[in-house]
């Protein structure tokens, strides 16, 4: 009986995880959808409604964790499992708060002017990685993949180092010129868009770092800090 309860537990749980993932990866897209085009107050509708799921998920998650550690005694590779599913939970949340930030900066961004044609291609192809990032990482998780898992926090690397030149071509190309309020705050827009990006990437790589912890028992973040290091 109390096996059967487990199985029904940890498939409730797999399963309102797999929900929130595709409640992420939708708003990925819609993210990218107004980045790409212009800013839409249908999309932006569409976003503040599936936010609202995502955390309808991610507490129901939170409350399917504790009443499995209340239930049952879970054994060591179901306590890993659990443990990283709670963990996993709390960074896709994360990921669809950082969204809703950046599509905020997206309502009064204004990349129409020539000045911003680098920038705006170059946010388009950090978004492009980025989201990929968050795709590979959850089937990564969802699929016990450790070659995916490895891919995406290799990646982080070059997310961050895309970061680094929006942040020194800012300083290059603006830095003589006068602006204008709307010129300031696209400077601004731009490299918290950035920092954005950078930020959900490094979430997607530690959600990889989970993946190799759920299948392998071991931690690879000082292993990879170490190597990026030296």
């Amino acid at each position: 009986m109390t096996d059967n309860i487990k199985s029904r537990q940890f498939a409730s749980l797999k399963s309102d995880f797999q929900t929130l993932s595709e409640n992420v990866i939708q708003q990925l897209s819609f993210f990218e959808g107004l980045l790409r085009t212009r800013f839409k107050q249908v999309v932006y509708e569409e976003m503040i409604s599936n936010e609202i799921n995502i955390n309808l998920f991610e507490n129901k998650i939170r409350l399917d964790f504790v009443n499995s550690m209340l239930l049952f005694a879970p054994r060591a590779i179901e306590l890993r499992k659990l443990i990283t599913y709670q963990d996993t939970t709390n960074h896709l949340e994360a990921i669809g708060n950082l969204l809703m930030d950046g599509v905020t900066l997206l309502k009064t961004i204004g990349l129409n002017s020539p000045d911003f044609d680098y920038f705006k291609v170059t946010l388009i192809k950090m978004f492009s990685l980025t989201k990929g990032m968050v795709g590979d990482a959850i089937f990564s998780f969802c699929y016990e993949d450790p070659l995916v898992a490895n891919k995406v926090i290799s990646e982080d690397d070059i997310l961050n180092q895309l970061h680094r030149e929006v942040l020194e071509n800012i300083t290059l190309i603006f830095q003589d010129l006068p602006l204008s309020v709307q010129e300031l705050k696209n400077i601004t827009c731009i490299s918290n868009l950035s920092y954005i990006f950078e930020q959900i990437g490094d979430i997607a790589a530690n959600i990889a770092e989970a993946s190799v912890y759920l299948i392998e028992g071991k931690y690879i973040r000082n292993q990879f800090s170490e190597i990026n290091n030296a």
